[in-house]
């Protein structure tokens, strides 16, 4: 078990785990489960058949109740589509554009009524209400529509950007970008230029949920939003890079760090490293999904990726080469040009391949969201690696004594997310989370202390914190993985 761990990325484990357990459910061989490009690529329209299906810049996602249909908001082309799942066939749902802009592409427009004349102007963000109600964010018309029983109507917004609070179409947007709905109906907006997000309740009457339109710091930008299963809202705030959540209405940071201001554009600098919370960094992600497993998955849009988040805060690559393009790699991981929407249903990720004019599914069960620790790019000689990143310790290294492998604890747990603490009298190390306390103790001989650092052997760590450690000779490094951890 654990030499199949080592050559696949653990933090999706126990997603792909349960993903093949319901595969088999049916029948079916995950190996035979492969991704799907849809769409040819050409910007251009056209209805049809998956592999004939064109798009121009595709956008937000969604899926039906029944998740047998996949919406997908075609940017360009001002309108909404639809994927039959099962059919593997693209349809119009809404949207028209009768005139072309001065780059001679399609043209936007404001109009309500039969959905096959309504038009929309750059939508991006798209939400399903249980009922099957379909809610858009209608990006250049500055509000919000819905398309229902094959009608289009102007929920809130009236097409002139600005920043109020109000009922229904008195209220004033600026680019709204995404739509979630929480479990008790109300509608939860993005409105990205205002820095906020505002929420629509079931009279129709806009407020502001949290953010300014004059402080930036709270939100920058905010993007992708989606709801957990306990419906605590994640936010993808894309100008600083970062992935917040409002938790009982303060704006908590979940992963993502800024570092400096770009002097020419005046935006803070992204970057593209995996780790834990504020470690990580992410390039203007765009896109965000949740999982039941209880994982997020954020479409990093210039990085070119697709990350994942766990339960834990740890972000991790699961797709993308981390450069654009458009074909495999050669680790068979897939490579972007932009993904900015994304959308988990059943046991498939469905990513709008922005620059890319496509649609793109990944089966979570598929080899390539378990990418292989590449060993050859190790940064030390006695490397460490938790939950797929390698570890960068800030002064005592890991060493071998009498054949054992031994680990500074402190620096192991709270990487994990723990609190860490020392018991002087008792001299003992209390590492805690989550309201659970493991201690190590000296005296017992669980640890001895080096340069002032409480070096702990693989074992006893496996044991008290309940970690998936291997030792891997041939690249003498140390894997550990947290899923599953006390």
């Amino acid at each position: 078990m654990t030499k199949k761990l080592v050559q696949e990325n653990k933090l999706l484990f126990i997603v792909s785990l349960l993903m093949l357990l319901f595969v088999s459910s049916l029948g079916i061989s995950a190996q035979e489960k492969t991704a799907l490009i849809i769409g040819t690529g050409d910007f251009s329209y056209q209805d049809g058949d998956y592999t004939n299906a064109e798009f121009r810049f595709p956008y937000g996602l969604a899926s039906s109740p029944s998740k047998d249909v996949l919406y997908i908001v075609d940017n360009q082309n001002h309108r909404i589509r639809t994927l039959d799942i099962a059919a593997k066939r693209v349809a119009t749902l809404a949207g028209n554009s009768e005139l072309v802009d001065r780059f001679g592409f399609p043209a936007g427009g404001h109009r309500d009524g039969d959905a096959a004349k309504a038009m929309f102007n750059r939508p991006r963000g798209i939400a399903v209400a249980p009922n099957g109600a379909i809610f858009i964010a209608d990006t250049g018309n500055h509000a919000i529509r819905k398309v229902y029983d094959g009608k289009v109507y102007t929920v809130a917004g009236n097409g002139t950007p600005g920043y109020k609070n109000d009922n229904g179409i008195q209220a004033l947007f600026n680019n709204p970008s995404s739509i979630a709905i929480n479990s008790t109906g109300e509608i939860f907006v993005s409105d990205t230029l205002n820095h906020s997000i505002r929420k629509i309740d079931r009279e129709g009457t806009v407020t502001t949920y949290v953010g300014s339109p004059n402080d930036s710091t709270i939100l920058n930008e905010p993007a992708g939003i989606a709801f957990d299963k306990d419906d605590v809202l994640y936010i993808v705030s894309s100008a600083d890079h970062q992935i917040k959540r409002v938790n009982h209405g303060r704006v908590e940071l979940v992963a993502g760090s800024v570092s400096e201001i770009d002097k020419e554009t005046n935006y803070w600098v992204g970057g593209n490293i995996d780790g834990l919370g504020k470690n990580a960094r992410l390039n203007f992600p765009k896109g965000i999904t949740y999982s039941t497993e209880g994982y997020f998955f954020i479409a990093d849009a210039w990085n070119h990726s697709i990350k994942a988040v766990s339960p834990e805060g740890r972000v991790f690559t699961v797709a993308g080469a981390g450069v654009s393009g458009s074909d495999w790699d050669q680790k068979n991981i897939i490579r972007f040009d932009g993904p900015f929407g994304i959308h988990c249903v059943s046991d498939t990720l469905y990513i709008a391949d922005y620059w890319n004019n496509r649609i793109v599914s990944i089966p979570v069960t598929n080899e390539m969201l378990r990418p292989a620790i590449d060993f050859a790019l190790k940064k030390s000689q006695l490397p460490v690696y938790i939950d797929g990143s390698e570890l960068k310790f800030p002064d005592v290294q890991p060493v071998i004594v009498e054949g054992r492998t031994r680990v500074p604890v402190r620096f192991i747990a709270e990487q994990w997310g723990a609190d860490v603490s020392w018991d002087n009298t008792r001299k003992a190390v209390i590492v805690s989370k989550n309201g659970k306390i493991v201690e190590f103790f000296e005296t017992t001989g669980d640890f001895y202390v080096q340069q002032g650092r409480s070096m702990v052997q693989l074992r006893t760590l496996a044991e008290n914190l309940g970690f998936s450690v291997d030792w891997v000779a041939e690249h003498r490094a140390v894997v550990i993985e947290t899923s599953g951890g006390k």
